[in-house]
């Protein structure tokens, strides 16, 4: 997964952790984290990791064709 993100702050650093969830509930297949690099104040940066599980890797095996949401959180 990958995200383009604007930096709507001061200058420096963050994460991201992106999240694989469940199409009807809030809770997460896979999940993966990824260190966003240093920007200046409204500048933009793409960052992006590979989210995978057991769990995930089932639900696929087991629902054919089904779909996931996405969920992104920031910190800096």
């Amino acid at each position: 997964m990958s995200a383009v993100f604007r930096n709507n702050g001061g200058t420096g650093s963050g994460s991201a952790t992106f999240f694989v969830l469940w199409p009807d509930k809030f809770s997460y297949l896979a999940q993966c984290s990824v260190v966003l690099p240093r920007t200046g104040e409204n500048d933009f940066t793409s960052a992006g990791c590979v989210a995978s599980s057991a769990q995930l890797q089932n639900y696929f095996r087991t629902h054919r064709g089904g779909t996931v949401r996405l969920y992104v959180k920031t910190e800096s």
